[in-house]
Order: structure tokens, then sequence, then C-alpha cells
């Protein structure tokens, strides 16, 4: 990896470690991003300098979602369903062994499987024993994280065969588990999990064109407010790739932590999620620059006329033209028509498309025109950051830069850095 031999890694948090190094680290691709703390996506980009991030997740974090969301990082949502696939329909419902007994029950009779998930392995033997009494001939599996090497990975493969009912399981099964058989998902103490949990959960059903069942049992003595919520959101947003409006009410009640901290959920609550968007907005246009206006011509006024984009020989009429020379573009109409698009241009960008273009009509461009475009990006430049003037001290050798944008809170800002 460090010698730069292989293209692609395909790695766990093993990649993290400081003994790791990368020759050209370009892109770092993070799956189940919600699986991740803060401190290990950022090391990973610590790692290697301008390392472009995608990350892939149903349901995003508050803190991934609220970046996305203000414009710190752009964001796209897949919400196409595979063919023939059926919203998977949820039941919010307090304990109750003979609700848990029917669904079995009924899946069973269509010759299909169960997943039973409890919060802890605590409450794994509880569990089992509940399900044999109430379905004395069930056949019931179990995984979990705290088995011997491989064993939960067998367990859920012979599930997956055909020789068991029910699977019992924790949340080991969030991720990786596609079996179609299975359709139906029991989730008891739903109330302890979180919201991207339990959306996991549900995805693990519903995996053909059969419909499949999600049930959310809680106990209504040990719910909060927030959990509460979480449950209702579960009952409300059941429509295939809901991914993205489940994280969203996630934000809503978490609120969307500390973008510069290692917090992931938080905070807005305690100005209220809107305010809380319009300050951060703010705050993002004054970091990417200091959000001065743009002004609508600049000037440079440097010794024998070094980036200036002015005419100083003589007036120009009205066909005629300083930049572009007459032997690259004869036509006058169109030499003056091609030079004002090129002055009006809003970016650097802009003005690069354009000589792209004149590339491509009229051939390469000559040393004299690429000398004058030198001066028109600066000339792009400058407007865009808000500065009409610049000029040089000669006594002293310092530039001069004059913005008439300027206010004391930019003043404050500089003067910071």
């Amino acid at each position: 990896i460090a010698s730069g031999e292989v293209d692609i890694v395909v790695g766990t948090h093993a990649l993290l470690s400081n003994g790791m190094s990368f020759k050209d680290l370009g892109l770092l691709t993070i799956d189940e991003e919600q699986r991740f703390g803060v401190n290990q996506k950022e090391r990973l980009k610590l790692i290697c300098n301008c390392v472009d991030v995608l990350t892939l997740s149903a349901t995003p974090i508050p803190r991934t979602l609220q970046m996305s969301l203000s414009g710190i990082r752009d964001t796209s949502t897949i919400r196409s369903p595979p063919p023939m696939r059926k919203p998977t329909i949820s039941y919010v419902q307090e304990f109750d062994e003979m609700l848990i007994k029917d669904a079995i029950e009924r899946e069973l009779a269509r010759e299909g499987q169960c997943y039973y998930v409890v919060p802890r392995i605590s409450q794994l033997t509880e569990a089992n024993e509940m399900l044999e009494r109430i379905c004395p001939s069930l056949r019931v599996i179990q995984a979990h994280g705290r088995m011997a090497r491989g064993t939960a990975e067998d367990n859920v493969a012979s599930f997956a065969e055909g020789n068991f009912d029910v699977l019992l399981a924790t949340t080991v099964i969030e991720n990786g588990v596609d079996i179609p058989r299975v359709n139906t998902i029991i989730i008891q103490n739903a109330q302890a999990f979180g919201m991207s949990t339990l959306y996991q959960l549900r995805g693990r059903v519903g995996r053909s064109d059969l419909q499949a069942y999600a049930y959310f049992f809680h106990k209504n003595d040990a719910i909060t407010e927030q959990s509460a919520m979480r449950l209702q959101a579960m009952a409300d947003l059941t429509e295939l790739g809901s991914g993205f409006d489940v994280a969203n009410r996630d934000l809503e009640i978490r609120g969307a932590g500390s973008l510069l901290g290692t917090e992931q959920s938080g905070m807005a609550a305690k100005v209220g999620f809107d305010l809380y968007m319009r300050m951060l907005k703010k705050s993002i246009r004054q970091l990417r620059g200091l959000d001065l206006p743009v002004v609508p011509r600049s000037n440079v006024i440097l010794p024998a006329g070094e980036g200036s984009i002015e005419a100083v020989t003589e007036v120009i009429g009205e066909d005629e033209t300083y930049l572009i020379p007459e032997s690259y573009i004869p036509d006058a109409k169109e030499r003056v028509r091609q030079e004002g698009a090129a002055r009006l241009a809003e970016s650097t960008q802009s003005l690069v498309e354009i000589t792209n273009s004149w590339r491509g009509t009229n051939g390469p461009l000559p040393a004299e025109l690429q000398n004058n475009l030198k001066a028109l990006h600066l000339h792009t430049c400058l407007r865009q950051l808000g500065i009409d003037v610049v000029g040089l001290d000669e006594s002293t050798g310092d530039c001069i830069l004059r913005s008439p944008g300027l206010r004391p809170r930019h003043w404050a800002m500089i003067c910071s850095q």
C-alpha cells in the first residue's frame, strides 16, 4: 500500500492505525457511514491531504446530514427501489406475547422465517424461553457478537438454508444480512434502539416481492420523549427509500451536533432548528471568504501599465478592441462581441470556457492575447473578491487594495486571522 503497488484498498478500521501510510490517497469511500465516529473519519482524512470523500448511508447521522443540507457537502439521494419491492408494514405496540405469537405463526403459515431482535445479549436467554413457551414447536437459533469465532456466521448461514424458523439476534444482523425468505422482524424493547438502527433492522425484511412486516414492541414504563418520537417516525415513514426522511426526522429530534468538534448530535434544540440553519449558512459564507459584495469593475494601477486592460495608446472606436488582435479574429463586430463577453465573465471558469471556444474556432491563442488574458483573469478575480482598485506605494513597496464593501466585522475577521 505504501509503495503504491495496489490501486484499491478495501478494509475495516484497521486502515486507521498509525502504522498505515499511503503513497497517493485520492478517494476515500466510507460505507455504512453511520457506524463510524467523527474521530475515525477525520483520522482517514489526515493520512493524506486533498482527499475526496464519498460517504454512503441509508440513514446519515445528524452531523453529516446537516453538512449536506447547509451546503458544506454535496449530496445525492437514490429513492428508486428495486423492482417488485413493497413497503414494509410497520406496527408500534406495547410488548404483548400474544401479538408476537400471532406474527410468528402468520409468517410460518406462508412458509417464511422471522427475525427476533433484542438490544442486549443478556436478554437473549429470556427471549428464547419466552419464544419456546408461546410456540413450543418453534426452531430457534441465536447470533450475537460474543460467540466464538465463526459461530455467529455459521448460525446465520444455517438459518438462511431454512434449518430454523426464527433467528434470535442482537444488532449484529443490522448490516450485511440478505435473506429473501425472511419477511417478518420483531424488535423487542424498541425504545432502546437509535433511529438509524431501527431503520436498518426494518430493512432486513421485504427483500423479495412478498409483503413484509415489522413489529416494534416497547415498554411503556421505559419509554422517553425522544424514544417515543423515534418510534412515531418509524410508524409514519414506511415508504421505500424513506431513509433520507428518517435521517431528517432524527436531525430534528437530536440536533445537528458540532461541525468542528466530535459531537454527532445535539445543539440545534437550544436555538431552534431553522434559526440554527440560518446562523450556520451565514457563518459558512463568511468562512468561505469575507462575504464582500462583488464590484462591477476594477482598476489596476501599477508602473508601466502592468495588469491594466484599458486602452492607453488611442481612443478605441466602436468596432475596435484592445485585448484581441485583429489578426486572430478578423471580423470587427465578432471581435468586439467576443472581447465584451470576456470582459464581463463572472468567474475565471467562465473566462476559461470562453477562451476554449476561441481555440476551437480560431486556433491556438497568440502570445499577445495570452498575456492580455492573464490581466483579464486578475480583474475577474478582483471583482469577485470585492476589490475595485489595486495600487502600489512606490515609497514603501506595499501593495494597496481598496474594497468599498469592507465593514468593521470584516476587519475584525482579518485581524483575528
